[in-house]
């Protein structure tokens, strides 16, 4: 069985480097794979089946840099971690999601964060507010954007300096809140 880190996600990522995400097609992966289709579906519905189980083993070989992050972003600014190698790469590869045309694969990214900052802060999703949604949505619309612009893409630690901004702390303060309003809810 081919696992999702397996020589089609391999195929994948390459692709998705080289041309977008829309033209991907399981065509091209099973040719760069040196398979073809019927074995591409015996292990896949659908490409985006295959993203989606990519996506997620890279999400987890990045959560210690992911989880740093929301530290930085909730002390402040506080310096990332420094990951060994493999965590950096597969951190590059949530990266490379980012920077796609593709809102299937830029919402991932948006989810994997959004889950993060959640689960450091307490959040629980079903007890926001309309007003609470839309100021989630474009917050962590922000930070995929940010994580998919040229500038992370030379520097990933560039959201160690998102976090010191003032976009970064009001952003912060808007969490917060959100966490803290729940806490109250729960007390009361």
């Amino acid at each position: 069985m081919i696992r999702p880190s397996g020589p089609y996600c391999v195929h994948r990522r390459r692709l998705l480097e080289k041309v977008g995400y829309s033209e991907i097609t399981v065509r091209r992966v099973s040719q760069e794979a040196g398979t073809n289709r019927n074995s591409f579906y015996y292990h896949y519905e659908e490409l985006e089946d295959l993203a989606k189980k990519a996506f997620l083993a890279n999400a987890a070989g990045a959560h210690p840099l992911i989880s740093s992050l929301v530290v930085g972003f909730r002390d402040g600014g506080a310096q990332p971690m420094r990951p060994d190698a493999g965590v950096v790469e597969h951190a590059r590869r949530v990266m490379l999601c980012a920077r796609s045309e593709s809102p299937f694969l830029r919402g991932m990214v948006g989810e994997l964060l959004r889950d993060a900052w959640f689960d450091e802060l307490g959040i629980d999703e079903s007890l926001l507010s309309t007003d609470d949604r839309v100021q989630v949505e474009f917050i962590f619309a922000g930070l995929v954007a940010v994580l998919g612009s040229a500038e992370a893409a030379e520097s990933p630690f560039v959201m160690t300096r998102l976090a010191a901004s003032s976009m970064g702390r009001a952003a912060m303060a808007a969490l917060r809140g959100m966490a803290e309003s729940q806490l109250i809810c729960v007390v009361h």
